[in-house]
């Protein structure tokens, strides 16, 4: 005969179960280096930026969601260890090339390279441009603050709409002019 002395403070394990060991190593840490993979593919290589007001110079609308390489030109090291300044196998932007860079006051910024350090630019607040800068539509823009190259347009969403119709078709991973 068993007593009920001897199941008080027991439970059934679930089927499967192996221990704590074997969760720890086949659950948790498979999934903190998944997270840790992924934060530092989006603060090295790749990020997504929206566009909240339409630019019409650059063919964007409102609700537009870019993908910007940030290793375009130069790596950085990850939640800003190394400065803001530091950049490893760094190079300038091309003419033409549509960047994203930070404002003074912290904001993100789109626009198209106009002229590289050295060029002579006709408007009287430039002048000839220095080195270590660039232009940037009417922005005089240190190197530092470029923040990456607009690859491509991933999707975007139509901010009027109601969720159920709110993508638009016509603009899943199409190029930027």
């Amino acid at each position: 005969m068993v007593t009920i002395k001897r199941y008080i403070g027991r439970f059934k394990k679930p089927p499967g179960w192996r221990g704590t060991r074997h969760f720890m190593r086949y659950v948790v840490l498979p999934a903190a280096v998944a997270v840790f993979l992924m934060l530092m593919v989006h603060e090295m290589w790749l990020t997504q930026v929206s566009v909240t007001t339409p630019q019409q110079a650059l063919h964007l609308e409102s609700g537009d969601r870019l993908l910007v390489n940030r290793a375009a030109y130069g790596l950085r090291l990850p939640f800003g260890l190394g400065g803001k300044q530091k950049r490893f196998f760094s190079s300038l932007p091309e003419r033409d090339d549509l960047v994203a860079y930070h404002l003074n006051d912290g904001r993100l910024a789109l626009g198209r390279v106009e002229a590289l350090p050295g060029d002579t630019v006709d408007r009287p607040q430039h002048g000839i441009v220095p080195e270590g800068a660039i232009v940037v539509g009417q922005n005089l823009v240190d190197e530092a603050q470029v923040f990456g190259r607009v690859v491509c347009i991933t999707y975007s969403i139509h901010p009027d709409r109601p969720f159920y119709n709110c993508l638009r078709a016509d603009r899943f991973f199409s190029g930027i002019e």
